[in-house]
């Protein structure tokens, strides 16, 4: 295997590492009740998984010599950006219900 070969796997695999965590976070975020702890938990790891994931996306982009290829591929890490975020503050907002819960007055 090449080096870019190497790290594209790599990212690869990262990647779905990231989707596991993305799902199991989505996961938890439909039950009717939530656990804060297993909430918070769950978002560490996603918080570490996005690192490597980071890792990963930019030793393969130090690879990528075609300005079009890379241009297409940051596109898509972008892309996995954003759902990350949507997914980061969907956690934000449902802890902050949480730690409202139960509203005093």
């Amino acid at each position: 295997m090449t080096d870019i070969e190497t790290l594209k796997r790599s990212r690869g695999i990262a990647r779905t590492y990231m989707t596991k965590s993305i799902k199991k976070l989505k996961t938890l975020l439909d039950q009717e009740t939530i656990d804060e702890r297993e909430l918070e938990v769950k978002t560490d790891d996603l918080d570490r998984r996005l690192a490597a994931l980071d890792t990963a996306q930019s030793e393969y982009e130090l690879q990528i010599l075609d300005p079009d290829e890379l241009e297409e591929d940051l596109d898509e890490a972008e892309h996995i950006r954003d759902v990350v975020q949507a997914v980061r503050l969907q956690v934000q907002g449902t802890l902050n219900l949480v730690q409202r819960w139960p509203l005093k007055l």
